[in-house]
């Protein structure tokens, strides 16, 4: 029973252990260039229009990076449950053969 779980562990991890192997363990480095603000005490108006310029094109860059974040989230994780339902699987063929060449 210990190999049989030994090996349902080892091919539970294969997954996660080639994926970190992979150089992709991180996420990308966020790269939106952050907006420096108009100073609190008397502003010049143009510095307050340069920081409303280019604030809305931060704000798209930082929804970008947040929903190409969210869509790999997204992926990995049924990536995970799929290599874990494969997993299981042939687990489950494992024991079913154990079981019946223990039966014979």
């Amino acid at each position: 029973m210990k190999r049989i779980f030994a090996l349902a562990l080892a091919i539970a991890l294969l997954p996660a252990l080639t994926h970190a192997d992979s150089g992709n363990a991180q996420p990308p480095v966020l790269h939106c260039q952050k907006p420096t603000p108009p100073p609190k005490h008397k502003p010049t108006r143009a510095q307050v229009d340069s920081y409303n310029q280019v604030l809305p094109k931060y704000r798209a860059c930082i929804q970008a990076y947040v929903s190409a974040r969210s869509a790999d989230a997204k992926k990995y994780s049924e990536l995970s449950q799929a290599n874990a339902k494969a997993a299981n699987t042939a687990i489950e063929q494992f024991n079913a053969l154990v079981k019946e060449v223990g039966e014979k």
